[in-house]
């Protein structure tokens, strides 16, 4: 369903699914918009030649008869002129149809056809304006604009429905992303987006990553769009009141992470987050009480060549608590996977000590119960020098001995 084009629906249900096809693919297949834009303004035409008996042997020839038969006013024949020229234009070797002009076009198809029926005293309701943060992004359909964290590289953000092949469904959160302001991004797109793709895709499901889904865009696309799914049921481990979880319950949540983490760091192709925090960490709590782990927020993940990215600017910048020190040296080769344990560790101490993390005293995780032998891993993961943090496996291993079943 479109919320645009909604006022079609009961009215004019042909013109209704000609005109959702063509805004969907606005944002992400701007030249196949074109094409359909043209296809539902010809379809409109001819119903409308048909109806009085007027000349219906071409699209150009039709406007005219239309407009000469007081049947359209000069502000739609200007709307429908538009959209028959960007047609046109896509039609010309190499010529290459922008974002802006597609959904320029696509707001002249509404605003053509809002007025037409609202003259023709077809709609009795008031009909919203067209609004571009309401376009569909392929099968994923906008609910709301999110708010952007001051990090976040996106432009827009916002909580999107989809409906599975069984027909149910689905939250998720799509970013949107200026690929001609970034083009050094497409690295970053097809490296790493790609292969937590390929993660959901293999059969064997990650369990603490969110799912990836991929929204198709054309080639050299003005836009791109990361898409993860979202639970409703979800929070942040920021917003989480992490003073009023039990020793098990925090233990669960450092395993979930650390799951994650193994699942990023270890596969075929490694995938190093680069910006883990509380902020980029969901938690579940399930009808059974247990609590499930989610890691997502990938905006900022490693890519091939991360020295030639905007995103690795962003990283650098980081201005808060998890940030790797190291990150701080310029010209220095740096240890992605050394830089997730590090805030890894960091978000460990906000799990068991609260506002206390800031202090980065390790010695307290023992007054909180904590084994002597967690408490020197969590040391190690915030060491000062890369080399002397643990991996993954390290880290997972003690947790095992910490008491805590390994998934």
């Amino acid at each position: 369903m479109s919320i645009n084009f909604a006022f079609l629906q009961g009215i004019d249900d042909k013109i209704y699914s000609m005109s959702v096809i063509a805004e969907k693919l606005s944002k992400t297949q701007p030249n196949q918009c074109a094409v359909e834009l043209r296809r539902t303004m010809e379809e409109f035409m001819k119903a409308l030649c048909r109806k009085h008996n007027l000349d219906n042997t071409d699209l150009k020839r039709m406007a005219i008869a239309v407009q000469d038969a007081g049947l359209i006013n000069e502000d739609q024949a200007n709307q429908f002129k538009r959209i028959r020229l960007l047609g046109n234009d896509y039609t010309h070797p190499n010529k290459e149809i922008s974002v802006k002009d597609a959904v320029e076009r696509t707001r002249d198809l509404h605003m053509a056809l809002a007025t037409f029926y609202r003259d023709q005293k077809l709609v009795a309701a008031p009909i919203a304006p067209f609004h571009t943060d309401f376009i569909p992004m392929n099968e994923y359909k906008p609910v709301q604009v999110l708010n952007k964290d001051s990090n976040e590289a996106c432009e827009k953000k916002y909580l999107c429905t989809y409906v599975s092949t069984y027909g149910e469904e689905h939250y998720c959160v799509i970013r949107q992303f200026n690929h001609k302001r970034n083009p050094e991004d497409q690295a970053f797109l097809i490296r790493d987006l790609y292969a937590l793709e390929k993660r959901w895709s293999s059969g064997k499901f990650p369990n603490n990553i969110v799912k990836y889904h991929r929204v198709s865009i054309q080639e050299n696309n003005d836009l791109f769009f990361t898409c993860y799914d979202f639970s409703k049921k979800a929070r942040l481990l920021q917003d989480v009141n992490v003073r009023a979880l039990n020793k098990r319950e925090k233990l669960e949540l450092v395993r979930g992470i650390a799951n994650g983490i193994h699942e990023l760091h270890q596969g075929k192709e490694p995938i190093y987050h680069r910006f883990l925090s509380p902020s980029s960490i969901y938690v579940i709590r399930e009808s059974d009480g247990e609590l499930d782990v989610k890691i997502g927020e990938f905006e900022y993940a490693k890519v091939n060549n991360p020295n030639k990215v905007t995103m690795l600017k962003k990283v650098l910048d980081r201005e808060d608590l998890y940030k790797a020190p190291e990150l701080e040296i310029e010209d220095v080769e740096v240890n992605w996977a050394a830089v997730d344990i590090y805030a890894f560790g960091v978000t460990v101490l906000h799990i068991f000590l609260a506002e206390q993390a800031m202090s980065k005293r390790v010695a307290l995780l023992e007054k909180q119960g904590c084994s002597a032998a967690f408490t020197q891993v969590v040391a190690r993961m915030i060491h000062p020098n890369a080399a002397s943090r643990p991996d993954i496996e390290t880290i997972r291993s003690v947790l095992e001995e910490e008491g805590i079943a390994n998934v």
